[in-house]
């Protein structure tokens, strides 16, 4: 009977670390968003792509991340997202000299399937003053639509 109840609690706990394993295990993600680059205070938009591929960590005791690249025109830039309720948010920032700059922020439902992404360096490539990106539009009601339903989603 002691035996019994030796491989029991063996059983046991096996089953419940390879259950903690698994869950900590971070997951894989690569996934390109077609989508709009576009300006409300003058009425543009243009069809562009962001790729973004890294890693989802999920913590029992913490907010899940992902950590990874995210690549818009011919830039790439290393991201830190955090989970905040039912979205991935990051300041997007860069090193210059010994100053911290922040040349955007990013939101990602959990999900994956809408990104919004506002970018300095849009302004570089198209005639913007404040470029936004949104997948899933076509038209710039299309991406306010879209970008309000990401923030004003209710606590989960």
């Amino acid at each position: 009977m002691k035996k019994f109840a030796y491989l029991s609690i063996i059983l046991v706990i096996a089953v419940a670390a390879y259950f903690l394993y698994q869950f900590h295990r971070p997951i894989a993600i690569e996934q390109t968003y077609q989508g709009i680059v576009y300006d409300n205070d003058n009425s543009f938009t243009a069809q562009d792509s962001v790729y973004i591929k890294g890693e989802l960590s999920r913590f029992l005791f913490g907010s899940d991340s992902i950590k990874g690249t995210l690549t818009a025109g011919e830039r790439t830039y290393d991201i830190h997202l955090k989970k905040d309720r039912h979205y991935y948010f990051a300041v997007l920032t860069e090193l210059k000299e010994s100053h911290v700059t922040s040349i955007g922020s990013m939101y990602l439902t959990i999900d994956f399937n809408h990104i919004w992404l506002q970018l300095k360096d849009y302004s570089v490539h198209y005639p913007v003053d404040h470029g936004y990106f949104v997948n899933g539009a076509a038209t710039i009601e299309e991406a306010n639509e879209i970008v309000k339903n990401l923030l004003e989603k209710p606590f989960e």
